[in-house]
């Protein structure tokens, strides 16, 4: 099967709450887009497919509250893409993508962190309340 074919099926199975079989068919996504070497092919729709399947994973495990393995899927490409980006110069074509690409995941992540943020807040709202009664 080809990476597209494991998203559609690992989020039906996210859809479903089959959290075994998800994470099994993101993986093989992912491990078939890593094929394609999506940092170094320069093909934008590759490196995206690459990112939005380190994406998917990180979805999955901080909707079980797993969140270190979450994190691990969020910061990976982050770190692949900042050391590529030091390496390629600004006038490659290629470059404009890495930097969206970048700036998605950046992005993402500030989100997994806001959301972090409130559900440690929202835990310690609910522990003063009951620390009250």
């Amino acid at each position: 099967m080809d990476w597209k074919t494991y998203v559609t099926h690992g989020n039906r199975c996210f859809h479903n709450k089959h959290w075994v079989d998800a994470e099994r068919h993101y993986g093989l996504a992912l491990h078939a887009v890593e094929k394609e070497e999506p940092v170094t092919h320069q093909n934008g729709d590759i490196l995206f497919a690459w990112l939005a399947c380190h994406h998917n994973l990180a979805t999955l495990f901080q909707s079980q509250s797993k969140h270190s393995e979450a994190r691990f899927y969020l910061d990976t490409p982050l770190e692949i893409l900042e050391k590529t980006l030091g390496k390629t110069p600004p006038d490659d074509p290629f470059f404009i993508s890495l930097l969206r690409a970048y700036q998605t995941g950046l992005n993402t992540l500030c989100l997994f962190e806001k959301a972090m943020n409130s559900t440690v807040a929202s835990t310690a709202t609910s522990q003063t309340k009951e620390n009250v009664k």
